[in-house]
């Protein structure tokens, strides 16, 4: 119950210094108070990505955009973008660059 807003907003400005720990703690709450927000899985793989976990991060970031009503518009392009860049740490650079034009069509 509740809304999961000012949680993910926490998470988000703990990630934005750089303390990842207790952002993954509040992003995890806010997906508990509201697991259909694409936005909290796009925190999520972001968290991920900057903690190098690329298999993770493109799991949560499919999740995002599994989770955007489609078509997607030009707000979920940096979503598009953090899988491309995912893909390509993972050397799947046919997927990333699926994902990068896919970004561009959204641009």
């Amino acid at each position: 119950p509740g809304c999961h807003l000012p949680v993910l907003c926490i998470g988000m400005e703990y990630q934005r210094t750089n303390n990842l720990s207790l952002a993954e703690q509040f992003f995890s709450k806010a997906r508990e108070i509201c697991p259909a927000d694409p936005l909290v899985y796009n925190e999520l793989g972001v968290l991920a990505y900057r903690n190098r976990d690329y298999p993770r991060a493109v799991s949560y970031l499919e999740e995002a955009m599994a989770l955007v009503p489609q078509p997607p518009t030009e707000r979920w392009e940096a979503t598009v973008v953090n899988l491309a860049h995912a893909h390509r740490k993972q050397n799947n650079f046919d997927e990333a660059i699926a994902w990068y034009e896919r970004a561009l069509s959204l641009a």
